[in-house]
């Protein structure tokens, strides 16, 4: 058994779409990747390890390139960039935002739990929980938020512009 199950069925559906982008197989005709693309999976499982010991990273495919940005005490959740800022999730309920010549500084807290997923806009920072089962808008000029919809466990956000 895997001792991190989830990270394999990553690498199974990398694979997959991997191979799928080559013509439903990939190069030699096989299952086994070229080895640019066995060089993208490394990459991937190596941003995945980071991910799990607490580090927001930068990673350059197309040189390979993996670059911490920030480093973490406590575990990670959801992540979004706006502009030259990122928002990041941490201990399930407060967010924090920094670019890269900055510091993580606390922009939201008392936010209700398991927050899974967010985007921000001008000053608002929209997000689902699963703690207060669901989506929310928070102010950061007034410093506070309401539920706009009740959900079900929200599991991500996604924003779709047209």
């Amino acid at each position: 058994m895997d001792a991190c199950p989830w990270a394999s069925t990553f690498e199974k559906k990398t694979r997959a779409a991997l191979g799928d982008a080559q013509g439903g197989s990939f190069s030699d005709g096989g299952s086994n990747p070229p080895a640019s693309t066995r060089k993208q999976l490394a990459y991937l499982r190596l941003a995945v390890f980071l991910f799990i010991v607490k580090n927001v990273i930068k990673i350059r495919i197309s040189d390979g390139s993996i670059e911490v940005l920030k480093h973490f005490d406590k575990g990670l959740g959801s992540i979004f960039k706006h502009g030259d800022s990122y928002y990041v999730v941490k201990g399930g309920s407060k967010i924090y935002k920094f670019n890269e010549t900055t510091d993580p500084v606390l922009i939201a807290s008392g936010l209700p739990s398991a927050i899974t997923g967010l985007y921000v806009d001008d000053n608002l920072i929209c997000f689902v929980s699963n703690g207060g089962y669901g989506f929310y808008i928070y102010d950061m000029d007034t410093e506070k938020y309401v539920k706009k919809f009740d959900l079900n466990y929200p599991k991500f956000l996604y924003r779709i512009s047209f």
